[in-house]
């Protein structure tokens, strides 16, 4: 489902630049090229679908593109109510209860969440778009389980945990890079995010 939407975080972002012009450019540059692969194809059908309903609701009325855009998706809060410019700010949540925010710089970072148990997991973007659920299971989250017969403590001396995820996924085009690590009671969820593209920033 997320794939259906990735547009929507990239236009999100570029509106909250204090001069939208060049970083909604550039986020529709990134759209039409995320919209290549074949993963990313319906969403980039709906883009464009969105994009010829502007075009339309603006012939008949005087709202802007950016004006119009705000009042479908939300009003996005200012820069000093929401953390620093450009700051990306993920939720994760399991069964449905919210469990960490996680804000990561314009330059990009990594942050991860402990103690994660089996259950249903979600990530979400500000705007409540999902981004990303799976069921985690003792399979994905235990070492045992997913290493049989090879000892946790070994691995961890040759730093062997770091690299080798029993899940990964990237998400929203390479945008977000999403890793599951195992451990002896309890796993790690890892996100990485990559630098934005928007000018300014």
């Amino acid at each position: 489902m997320w794939n259906d939407l990735y547009f929507i975080p990239l236009i999100a972002r570029a509106l909250r630049h204090p001069n939208p012009k060049m970083p909604l450019e550039e986020a529709f540059r990134r759209i039409r090229e995320i919209g290549q692969q074949a993963q990313y194809q319906v969403g980039y059908e709906q883009f464009l679908q969105f994009m010829e309903e502007v075009a339309a609701a603006e012939d008949s009325t005087d709202a802007s593109a950016s004006g119009l855009i705000r009042s479908v998706f939300g009003q996005f809060p200012a820069a000093e109510e929401d953390g620093p410019r450009g700051t990306v700010s993920l939720h994760l949540k399991c069964n449905g209860q919210k469990i960490a925010d996680l804000d990561f710089p314009p330059e990009g970072g990594t942050g991860s969440v402990d103690d994660i148990s089996p259950g249903l997991y979600t990530l979400l973007l500000d705007t409540g778009c999902v981004i990303w659920e799976n069921v985690l299971t003792e399979s994905d989250l235990l070492w045992a389980e997913a290493f049989p017969g090879q000892p946790l403590e070994l691995a961890a001396d040759t730093g062997e945990t770091d690299n080798r995820p029993t899940i990964r996924e990237t998400l929203l085009g390479g945008e977000i890079v999403l890793r599951v690590f195992a451990g002896t009671e309890t796993g790690r969820i890892q996100i990485e995010t990559k630098p934005s593209n928007f000018p300014g920033r």
